[in-house]
């Protein structure tokens, strides 16, 4: 509290009193008015009141100022209370603040006390022997339920004794068994291991001899950019596995037309070299034009004709046969960009191509017809699948140093179709057709 006299601007003074706020009733009841900031008056007898208050500059003529005794009374009363008031208060705070010390004590040794409790679990379960790991994610409330406990550490649920442990395993297995847990492997953009590509829910496959439906799926990342794919699979229902063995049968339909057609091209392509020698190569008359440069005579082939293939293509490439009266010509697209169009001896709507021809035989035009059905190779063709299907099913397996047993007759049937389709596909011509004449 604090008593100073101020002077107005018309000349006339006035005491202004600031207090705090717990000594507002020192100066109201010394008589002082409240102007919104500060307690005031002008009137020197009240300001006598606080002369205890007031600066060393103005207290000397406040003490020449008689005091009613009964207003001093009521002044030092006052005064007084707001004292005992403070010094409860203080008192108050001292007791709020000891507690306050107190109570965070004891908090501090509660949470001591449970960290210390938190680490010892915690050591118990990381040191326990009884880890239960696996596909666990459908079976935690199952387990939780047993009194095992999740480790994140080694991701896994520990058992708090060997009973527990041996239920949650049997549990566990059990789960598995019906749902098991497949991974595919993938590695800095390259798919790698079984596929490679992510499961989604819903996807049909085979699994351990059976057909399964992926019920989860999701990714895991290992160090650096090595990924793996996880698929939880629950066995499929009648109407899936229907539509599985449809859609597998129609894409070994189709592997099986595919494998026919490449057959029947390496047989077309195979006679093609046998005429598409330098000796059968048709020399025309050479021509000029205006300009000098020579080019040969184009010929104009009429006859059936059999593509290898889809034949000629928009790109200057592709070969086939043509049967003429005559002669049987070979004929490859020599139109594309970089080829040597001077060497071209066939017209064919663009550039032209180059024509090989030998005399017409029953025995080889039969060979070519029999060639461009790809009826003839269906055969093949399933057999090579049958036996693809059969080695990776680990039929045909080779036989390691511990173990030789002699094979079966079906394996030995099976041994024999891919030795002789290997021997052929390994008689494919060497040489190379010369484009180039000197």
């Amino acid at each position: 509290m604090k008593l100073t006299k101020q002077t107005k601007q018309d000349g006339s003074s006035y005491w202004a009193c600031e207090t705090q706020i717990s000594e507002r009733h020192v100066p109201k009841a010394a008589g002082l008015k409240w102007s919104g900031r500060f307690w005031w008056t002008d009137e020197i007898k009240k300001a006598a009141k606080l002369k205890e208050f007031a600066e060393e500059s103005c207290r000397a003529e406040l003490d020449t100022v008689k005091v009613n005794s009964r207003s001093a009374a009521k002044v030092e009363a006052m005064k007084a209370e707001v004292e005992a008031e403070k010094n409860r208060r203080l008192h108050e705070a001292s007791d709020r603040e000891t507690r306050r010390l107190a109570e965070a004590a004891i908090r501090q040794k509660e949470r001591e006390q449970r960290a210390k409790e938190k680490q010892d679990y915690l050591d118990s379960i990381h040191k326990s022997p009884y880890l239960i790991q696996g596909n666990t994610y459908e079976i935690k409330e199952q387990l939780r339920e047993m009194g095992c406990k999740w480790d994140s550490d080694r991701r896994g649920w520990v058992a708090l004794n060997e009973d527990t442990f041996k239920a949650g395993s049997a549990l566990l297995g059990v789960h598995e068994k019906e749902n098991p847990t497949i991974c595919r492997w993938y590695f800095e953009g390259s798919y790698m291991g079984e596929g490679g590509n992510s499961f989604h829910e819903g996807e049909l496959l085979r699994h351990d001899g059976g057909i399964w439906a992926v019920k989860k799926a999701w990714s895991q990342r290992w160090e650096g950019e090595d990924w793996n794919r996880h698929a939880t699979l629950r066995p499929a229902t009648a109407d899936e596995k229907a539509r599985f063995i449809a859609q597998e049968a129609e894409t070994r339909k189709e592997l099986v037309r595919t494998t026919a057609t490449q057959f029947q091209e390496k047989a077309l392509e195979t006679i093609f070299h046998t005429i598409g020698k330098a000796d059968n190569y048709f020399q025309t008359a050479m021509l000029k034009h205006d300009n000098g440069y020579e080019y040969q005579e184009h010929i104009i082939l009429e006859g059936e004709q059999i593509n290898i293939g889809k034949g000629q293509n928009i790109y200057g490439g592709g070969k086939w046969f043509v049967l003429a009266e005559d002669k049987i010509w070979a004929v490859a697209n020599n139109g594309g960009d970089g080829d040597c169009w001077a060497n071209n001896n066939i017209r064919t709507g663009g550039a032209g191509a180059i024509g090989y021809c030998v005399p017409r035989t029953d025995e080889l035009v039969a060979e070519i017809r029999h060639a461009a059905e790809i009826a003839n190779f269906m055969g093949k063709a399933e057999a090579h699948v049958a036996a693809q299907e059969a080695r990776e099913a680990g039929k045909v397996a080779e036989n390691t140093a511990d173990h030789v047993e002699e094979p079966s007759d079906d394996r030995k049937a099976v041994l024999a179709l891919l030795a002789q389709s290997d021997e052929k596909d390994n008689q494919a011509p060497q040489q190379e057709m010369d484009r180039e004449r000197d």
